[in-house]
């Protein structure tokens, strides 16, 4: 069977994916928060809400370097 370095494709495949960066979250900070009045009662369910969205962004680039991770390795196993 061939061998073939996982963790080097992963590797190489992860700097291609760019996960969310610190300016990315400061960024989505400004937006839902920066020139709007919020409530004191409100403020936790705005907190809740823009987190949510973080998370939600994390997730989509975890299943996409996971989707191409697998099948970049497939790809590798299957080339002569």
């Amino acid at each position: 069977m061939k061998k073939v370095d996982v963790s080097e494709i992963a590797n190489r495949l992860y700097s291609l994916h760019q996960p969310i960066g610190l300016e990315e979250i400061e960024n989505l900070v400004n937006e839902k928060f920066n020139g709007k009045t919020i409530s004191i009662e409100n403020i936790g369910g705005e907190i809740m809400m823009m987190v949510a969205e973080l998370i939600g962004k994390i997730r989509r680039q975890d299943y996409k370097f996971m989707v191409d991770l697998i099948q970049t390795v497939v790809d590798e196993i299957q080339n002569p």
